[in-house]
């Protein structure tokens, strides 16, 4: 419980500091630096939305059969 409340105290100091600034910032760099290394090769195919969507439709899917069986 604890460590719920830990975060009042914790987000106003490290915005002070623009700690949450410089780690996004760090973090959109990182980001960007991946993609770009990735799709250097003309010939990039991004297989993860497809993947995502079917998971999405099985989620989907399953979650209606309990419904329907409740």
């Amino acid at each position: 419980m604890a460590s719920a409340f830990a975060g009042i105290i914790a987000d106003p100091i490290q915005k002070g500091l623009r700690l949450h600034h410089r780690r996004l910032h760090r973090l959109i760099d990182a980001v960007e630096k991946h993609w770009n290394a990735e799709h250097e090769d003309a010939d990039f195919v991004a297989y993860d939305p497809y993947a995502a969507w079917l998971m999405d439709v099985f989620d989907i899917l399953s979650s209606a059969y309990r419904i329907a069986k409740a």
